[in-house]
C-alpha cells in the first residue's frame, strides 16, 4: 500500500504578536483538508490527537464540503481538556474500494506545524475513575438464575460515564459481556446476568473491568477487580454442562471460479454445532496484492441447509486471483472460532479470479490540512 501523501499544511494563527498558537476553553478549533483520491473517491477521514501526558485520545470525525475535495470539522475545546502542548496526531482515510491508509507516524514530518497549546487554568481532567468496590450475588446460581452486579465507582471530576463487567467461563473458552446502569439513589452502578443452559458449569473467577468517565478517561484490565475477587467469584450449577465448543465448518465452496466486473459470486458454507446451534457465519477475502480485505455476511438458506452470501465484482476491484479467506462462526452461545487458515481444507473450491484491467488499490491522497480557531489571539 502506497502512503500517498503529497503535501500537508497545518495552520494555528498565532497571536497579534505572531508569537505563539494558544487555544483556550470554548474556543473552536476548524480542522480543514483537500484529500484526492484516484478512482473511487473519498469515503471517511477522521484525525486524532493526544492529550500532553498522553492519557487520553480526542477523535474528530470530518465531513465532506459539498462538490469539493474538503472535508473538515470543528473541535471546541473543553473544560475537561489537559492544560499544555498538542503534539501527536493521528489520522485515517479511506476511500469507497475500501482502501485506507492511518497512522501516527504519517503527519511525524509536519509536527511543527500540527502542534497548538490549550491553555486551561484549572488543568483539564486527566484521571480516569477509581472502582471502590464490587459485589457479585448470589454466590450460586443455576439456570434461569439472575446475577445481581454492583460496583461503586468514583471520578474526581467529569463524573463516571460508562461501566461495564467481563467475565470469563472456567474453561476460559467464551468471556460474557455485562453493560451496568447507575443507580442514582444508591450512586451504584448495576447489572443483571440470567443464567442460560448454554452456560458451563463450574467456578467463574476471571474478571474485566472497564470505566470511562464523561471526559474520556478510561480505566480497564483483567486484573482491575483483584482487590474484590473474594466479592465477585461465582458458581454457576448447570446439570448439562453448558455449551463451551464453537462450530465447526464442514465444507465452503465459490462459485463461478472467474467473474467479469458487474457478475456476482457466490459464497457457500455448510456448518454445524453440537448444542445451541449456529448463529452468525461471515467471509472475508483479500484482494491479490493483500491492499483490501471485503466483508461478506452469509445468511442460513432453510431449503439448502447452507450459509450463502453474495458479491457483485465492481470497477474497484483489483484484477487477479483471489486466494486468502478468513471465516468467522458463532454459535447461539456465544462460542467463536475464526481464521485465516480456517478454510485451508476448502481452499481449492473457493480461490476465483475477477477480470479487471482496471481496479482501485491506492488509498486517498491528503493534498492540505489546516487547522484555524476562533480565538482572539
Amino acid at each position: 500500500m502506497n502512503n500517498a501523501i503529497s503535501l500537508v499544511e497545518v495552520e494555528i494563527p498565532k497571536d497579534k504578536k505572531g508569537q505563539s498558537r494558544i487555544v483556550d476553553v470554548g474556543d473552536t478549533i476548524t480542522i480543514r483538508t483537500i484529500i484526492k483520491d484516484d478512482v473511487s473517491g473519498v469515503k471517511s477521514v477522521s484525525i486524532s490527537f493526544k492529550n500532553p501526558s498522553g492519557s487520553r485520545t480526542q477523535h474528530v470525525v470530518l465531513h465532506p464540503r459539498k462538490s469539493t475535495n474538503v472535508w473538515e470539522a470543528n473541535y471546541l475545546v473543553q473544560p475537561t481538556d489537559e492544560n499544555g502542548v498538542y503534539k501527536d496526531f493521528f489520522i485515517n482515510m479511506a476511500d469507497n474500494a475500501g482502501n485506507q491508509t492511518y497512522g501516527w507516524e504519517l503527519l511525524s514530518d509536519f509536527k511543527d506545524k500540527m502542534i497548538f497549546t490549550v491553555n486551561n487554568s484549572s488543568g483539564g481532567d486527566i484521571k480516569a475513575p477509581k472502582v471502590e468496590d464490587i459485589e457479585v450475588t448470589p454466590k450460586l446460581v443455576g439456570v434461569g438464575d439472575i446475577l445481581n452486579i454492583k460496583v461503586n465507582v468514583e471520578d474526581d471530576l467529569s463524573g463516571v460515564r460508562n461501566v461495564s463487567i467481563s467475565f470469563k467461563n472456567p474453561s476460559g473458552s467464551r468471556t460474557q459481556h455485562v453493560m451496568l446502569k447507575c443507580d442514582y439513589s444508591s450512586n451504584m452502578w448495576i447489572g443483571k446476568y440470567k443464567v442460560s443452559p448454554w452456560d458451563e458449569d463450574g467456578v467463574y473467577r476471571e474478571f474485566f473491568i472497564n470505566v470511562t468517565d464523561n471526559a474520556g478517561n478510561q480505566a480497564y484490565g483483567w486484573n482491575l477487580s483483584d482487590s474484590f475477587k473474594d466479592k465477585m467469584i461465582f458458581t454457576i450449577e448447570n446439570k448439562v454442562g453448558g455449551d463451551i465448543n464453537p462450530p465447526k465448518i464442514l465444507n465452503a465452496e465459490v462459485t463461478p471460479k472467474l467473474v467479469n466486473v458487474g457478475e456476482s459470486i457466490s459464497f457457500k458454507v455448510e456448518a454445524s454445532d453440537d448444542i445451541s446451534g449456529v448463529k452468525t457465519i461471515a467471509i472475508s477475502f483479500k484482494n491479490p496484492s493483500g491492499s483490501r480485505v471485503q466483508y461478506i455476511p452469509l445468511h442460513f438458506d432453510e431449503t439448502t441447509k447452507k450459509w450463502i452470501g453474495n458479491y457483485t465484482a465492481c470497477f474497484t476491484d483489483e484484477g487477479g486471483i483471489y486466494d486468502d479467506f478468513f471465516i468467522n462462526m458463532t454459535d447461539k452461545a456465544q462460542n467463536q472460532t475464526y481464521g485465516w487458515n480456517l478454510s485451508n481444507a476448502f481452499k481449492g473450491k473457493m480461490i476465483f479470479t475477477i477480470s479487471n484491467n482496471g481496479g482501485d488499490t491506492l488509498p486517498p491522497e491528503i493534498k492540505n490540512i489546516k487547522i484555524t480557531t476562533n480565538g482572539n489571539k
